[in-house]
């Protein structure tokens, strides 16, 4: 991460290679303490910038930071946080203008009972190209979106067994509590619309060839679900997912299976989730960087509005 200016990636600019080594993707508690710890760091993080500085979108930014913090909950329920800490962030969000030092000082705490390990890499990742501190909070914003990918990835990985050992209530209910978690993405791109857009221009010279659009779990979670064009990802390495999507074996179930109708909404509530993610993404773009082409080589906001429209799961209105 240190030496990727010259040829650097999102995996690098993002710290990829060292939360698989530490956190590991396949295990939900780890995730989901990486996710509490790196939104907990950047409540802390703009909670500081608050006490240097107490203008209005700094004020914004910090109470946008610290919803983050009440949402976890939803956003990382695998792992067990403290439940003062969201009580103490609801406290701070309810005296306009408030000191959050009350609520900065029981997020500290609880950010040093994460697992060791897990407390550094996220201390280690947080490698910014420039001195700018909104670039601090947009890293903090995009590894938090890393854990969440990866989660719903997992549930739906996980949800395709499922099927296959004809447990389809199990299957529902992953699908259910990964659109739980992007339902509560709304409260983390609050605090990426705080983004200036004179200071996401600098950040944008410094990263160019580094986006999201290089993400190996928002990948898979796409071609988990029904079958995609590779050509639509070219750009990338291959992803193999396994034989069967979600959308084929939900398809050859249907009509023998008597739970099939069940977990026909499930799958429908995860692509609403996931599409109105794609849609406050493409309008964030919009807003940040307009027209111009996005950081990964695309074509920026239209790009993201042709991917925002594509379902997950394009043959369920066939048989809906």
């Amino acid at each position: 991460m240190t030496f990727d200016a010259q040829n650097g990636d999102y995996l690098s600019y993002v710290g990829l290679d060292y939360f698989d080594q530490v956190v590991r993707s396949d295990d939900a508690q780890r995730v989901d303490a990486f996710v509490a710890a790196a939104a907990m760091d950047l409540a802390l993080l703009e909670a500081r910038a608050l006490g240097r500085s107490a203008h209005a979108p700094q004020v914004v930014r910090a109470r946008a930071a610290t919803r983050v913090v009440t949402q976890l909950a939803r956003l990382a329920p695998d792992f067990s946080l403290d439940p003062s800490v969201a009580a103490a962030g609801l406290a701070a969000l309810a005296q306009p203008g408030a000191n959050y030092s009350s609520f900065a000082s029981v997020a500290a705490l609880a950010l040093n009972g994460i697992p060791e390990e897990i407390g550094i890499a996220v201390r280690l990742t947080l490698l910014p190209t420039t001195r700018l501190h909104d670039e601090q909070m947009f890293i903090r914003c995009i590894q938090i979106f890393e854990g969440l990918y990866r989660q719903v990835a997992t549930a739906i990985s996980m949800a395709i067994l499922d099927l296959h050992h004809g447990q389809a209530a199990a299957a529902k209910d992953r699908l259910d509590q990964a659109s739980i978690r992007l339902e509560a993405v709304p409260a983390l791109f609050r605090v990426l619309t705080t983004m200036p857009v004179d200071a996401f221009s600098i950040i944008r010279g410094f990263t160019d060839g580094r986006s999201a659009v290089q993400s190996r779990a928002f990948r898979e979670v796409e071609f988990a679900c029904a079958p995609t064009d590779p050509r639509n990802f070219e750009r990338s390495a291959k992803i193999d997912i396994g034989e069967d999507t979600l959308q084929d074996v939900y398809l050859a179930m249907r009509k023998t299976h008597p739970d099939a109708s069940v977990l026909e909404e499930s799958m429908r509530r995860l692509d609403r989730a996931w599409g109105a993610m794609k849609r406050g993404h493409w309008g964030i773009t919009l807003k940040v960087i307009g027209t111009v082409r996005g950081t990964g080589g695309t074509a920026g906001a239209s790009y993201l509005q042709n991917a925002a429209r594509k379902s997950l799961f394009p043959r369920l209105s066939e048989v809906a």
